[in-house]
């Protein structure tokens, strides 16, 4: 779906009005009558990406003509419809694959990109491990952003299925959480691939192969 076009507008405000309503309470806060105060800085956000990395990975995947992704952390949907959006102007037929843990958050992403994108994009909900080791299809684009605190081990399933072609983009990779740091210390020093951090908003860490055709993962950037 072309970026801009009047269907691809109208899906990005309804997915817009998810990311800045959404809020979830937890059982116990529940039972203390605190999800009746209306007050969305007690209970956990979205956490959608800003529309500026939406327009990125949009614009990196279109480029490089990427077909097939992977995303781990659906939330409701927002980076969901950049990316499929993308995938598909390469190829109506692009596929994306898309795992979120939140039963509610992966209900509200499908119940508005079905519809359109019901071709196209397979929802798995529940935890990532539970779907990851039987994923063995080759992606071309990779999305990263979910718990971090586990990425250590999706890597592990992750790196089989990337191709000469693949480009993997990790979110929040400026955070200076441990967890966060030592995984990317990890990937800086592998030498089968490449990586990149790019400044943009909490930070992409752009991650192709060693032996790719991507010469400089700089110009990926730039274009």
């Amino acid at each position: 779906m072309q970026y801009q076009s009047s269907e691809f507008e109208k899906l990005l405000t309804i997915a817009t009005e998810h990311a800045e309503s959404y809020v979830h309470y937890s059982e116990s806060q529940v039972e203390k009558g605190e999800h009746l105060l209306n007050n969305p800085k007690i209970g956990e956000r979205a956490w959608s990406i800003p529309q500026t990395t939406g327009e990125f990975l949009y614009k990196l995947i279109t480029q490089n003509g990427l077909q097939n992704g992977l995303e781990l952390g659906t939330s409701i949907g927002y980076s969901t419809l950049w990316v499929i959006s993308a995938l598909t102007e390469n190829n109506p037929d692009a596929k994306l694959v898309t795992i979120e843990k939140n039963e509610t958050k992966s209900q509200i992403a499908q119940s508005y990109l079905f519809p359109t994108f019901i071709q196209n994009i397979t929802f798995h909900t529940g935890r990532i491990l539970d779907f990851l080791p039987n994923i063995h299809n080759s992606f071309d684009f990779v999305f990263m952003d979910a718990d971090r605190g586990n990425y250590q081990e999706y890597w592990k399933y992750i790196f089989p299925l990337l191709n000469k072609k693949s480009i993997v983009i990790i979110d929040n990779a400026s955070r200076v959480q441990k967890s966060v740091q030592e995984f990317q210390e990890t990937l800086t020093n592998d030498p089968r691939i490449k990586t990149h951090l790019h400044g943009l908003d909490n930070g992409l860490l752009i991650i192709t192969l060693a032996g790719s055709g991507y010469t400089d993962i700089q110009n990926l950037v730039n274009n």
